[in-house]
């Protein structure tokens, strides 16, 4: 499997679970996940999507966050599609929602 078919995949099944169903220990904090701030933006997310193992849902202390959308914005997988692909970043318009 490709590096682009595995975080498609990953990004699909993220997209179905729940919140409610996320075992708040496999969330890593967002403040434990190092990017390397040297990188692209585009690389940026790219090792986002790698080291998160849940890219739609955040932990900020004892916070979770998932990142939802307006059904008029752009569609988050959509966006990360394009991304991984290396197709555009400049067009990347999403917004989160705190559960």
């Amino acid at each position: 499997m490709s590096e682009y078919e595995y975080l498609y995949s990953k990004l699909t099944k993220c997209k179905e679970i729940e919140i409610e169903d996320i075992n708040r220990d496999e969330i890593e904090d967002v403040k434990n996940i190092k990017i390397n701030e040297n990188l692209s933006p585009r690389e940026r997310i790219r090792q986002y999507l790698i080291k998160a193992k849940y890219p739609y849902i955040l932990k900020n202390d004892d916070t979770l966050v998932k990142i939802s959308f307006k059904p008029t914005s752009a569609d988050f997988s959509r966006c990360m599609n394009n991304i991984v692909k290396n197709s555009y970043l400049q067009n990347w318009h999403c917004h989160t929602k705190m559960l």
